[in-house]
């Protein structure tokens, strides 16, 4: 059985010219500017700790508890609308400061829109760049100095950009109380396992703790992989192998040492979902 990760990896976005602005507005408002994100206006007690490099996916801040993401789309276009509650936005980090994590650019691959972190209260990997991800926070439409213009492109790694910023920006902006960096967005290849190791997995497999219930047939590795993708815990869920076992697909946890020792799990018939292992993801 294959021990290292084999998983098809997805294509990691690396443009950064569009970085910095996320929507452009012809008209120039009143609302007060944020300082540089390396330099915030208030600091909490605690200063957040970077997050390892590595294992892009988990859970950061108060995590994302609204079950509807709102179109990025609309946000861009009508931030007013979403003042003054919370609200879910869905994509993929086409960027993120590469210095602290404190700052990410979000994109639906036609819009983009600037999240930074309430209260400086946490930052995500530096290493997310190209996951999906789901933002929960307030929408702000903001206008940002030219000094923190140039700043965010320099902390996005593009010093030319920033020579090119000319005059304040007007730009939308979502500040997050939680996010979640998804897994890897492609099912892991399926491990051709010896009937030893199959047996322990089923055995470890009876004894699955479920965490959702079927939402219908999975009856392909695609299926069983978007019913893990939308289990409670499974959207952070990395995963570096597959197993097909007649009742179930078991997806193999990474960095859990011996291939299958924890994980997931999907069963076939029902789309039920359960975790295994000490310690399963």
């Amino acid at each position: 059985m294959p021990t290292g990760d084999l998983a098809r990896r997805p294509s990691i976005a690396l443009a950064l010219g569009a970085a910095l602005v996320a929507v452009a507005w012809g008209a120039r408002g009143q609302d007060a500017q944020p300082g540089p994100t390396t330099r915030p206006t208030s600091r909490p007690a605690r200063a957040p700790e970077l997050p390892p490099l590595g294992a892009p996916a988990g859970v950061f801040g108060a995590g994302v508890t609204l079950p509807e993401a709102a179109p990025l789309e609309r946000v861009v276009a009508e931030p007013g609308a979403f003042a003054g509650r919370p609200v879910r936005v869905d994509g993929r980090i086409k960027d993120v400061c590469r210095k602290k994590g404190c700052w990410m650019v979000l994109s639906d691959g036609e819009r983009e829109v600037r999240v930074r972190f309430k209260d400086y209260a946490f930052f995500v990997p530096r290493d997310a760049s190209g996951r999906t991800v789901a933002v929960q926070g307030e929408v702000k439409a903001e206008e940002i100095s030219e000094e923190v213009a140039r700043h965010y492109a320099e902390e996005g790694g593009d010093p030319e950009l920033a020579a090119e910023i000319h005059g304040p920006q007007r730009v939308v902006s979502i500040i997050a109380t939680g996010v979640e960096v998804l897994g890897r967005d492609a099912p892991p290849l399926v491990a051709a396992g010896t009937p030893e190791v199959t047996a322990a997995l089923t055995k470890r497999l009876g004894q699955a703790q479920r965490v959702a219930q079927g939402a219908g047939p999975a009856p392909t590795l695609d299926a069983a992989f978007a019913a893990l993708r939308a289990a409670p815990g499974g959207r952070t869920a990395e995963v570096g192998l597959a197993a097909d076992l007649p009742e179930w697909f078991a997806f193999s946890a990474e960095g859990a040492g011996e291939p299958f020792l924890r994980g997931w799990a999907v069963r076939k018939a029902t789309g039920e979902v359960a975790r295994f292992g000490a310690e399963g993801r």
